[in-house]
């Protein structure tokens, strides 16, 4: 997802999901070597999720035609894979 979409996707999921706090969530970068305006952005929300939180990202997620995968005990929300 481009900068921007990832902007208010962020603000979107910290208003819809109460046990996410400002600090848990970050915006990065899929590929470093790219230069800014052609740069992929995912959402890393980091500590443990409600059920009712998971389920509000999956929603979201698939709302944008994203998805929601967990590795390393951290959600990540990004494109999805072809």
């Amino acid at each position: 997802m481009k900068r921007r979409e990832a902007v208010n996707l962020l603000y979107k999921i910290y208003n819809a999901c109460q046990d996410i706090t400002i600090n848990a969530i970050q915006i990065d970068t899929i590929n470093k070597e790219n230069t800014y305006p052609d740069q992929d952005f995912v959402l890393l929300i980091k500590g443990k999720l409600s059920s009712s939180s998971h389920t509000i990202l999956k929603v979201i997620a698939k709302n944008h035609n994203l998805e929601v995968s967990k590795r390393d005990g951290i959600t990540i929300i990004s494109n999805k894979s072809s």
